[in-house]
């Protein structure tokens, strides 16, 4: 990941700008999982639904972001810990931002 988009993120994700969402990129009232916000210090415009990144695909398209992050994996191991799943509590956006520091 390039090194001045990851402390954008980490920034912002720390700002206390941002209202943590979880389970989507992005709700009605401006919340956003930390993916979500990582679309918006990216500047990826986000579909509709606030579900997927508006590529034209008509399937909430995740593939802007796994690209940015170098992969799908990184990507869902921050979803999970967003939205406390796969045994993980639900972690918060200064935790995430540490977690991102430490293995991204």
């Amino acid at each position: 990941m390039d090194a001045e988009l990851k402390a954008k993120w980490t920034a912002a994700l720390r700002s206390g700008k941002y209202q943590q969402a979880r389970g989507t990129l992005l709700l009605d009232d401006g919340s956003r999982c930390c993916l979500g916000v990582l679309c918006e210090v990216a500047g990826l415009k986000l579909d509709a639904k606030g579900s997927g990144v508006d590529t034209g695909a008509s399937f909430p398209d995740y593939r802007p972001i796994f690209e940015i992050v170098g992969g799908e994996g990184f990507s869902k191991a921050c979803s999970a810990r967003n939205d406390g799943h796969g045994g993980y509590h639900l972690w918060s956006f200064s935790e995430l931002a540490d977690y991102i520091e430490q293995n991204l």
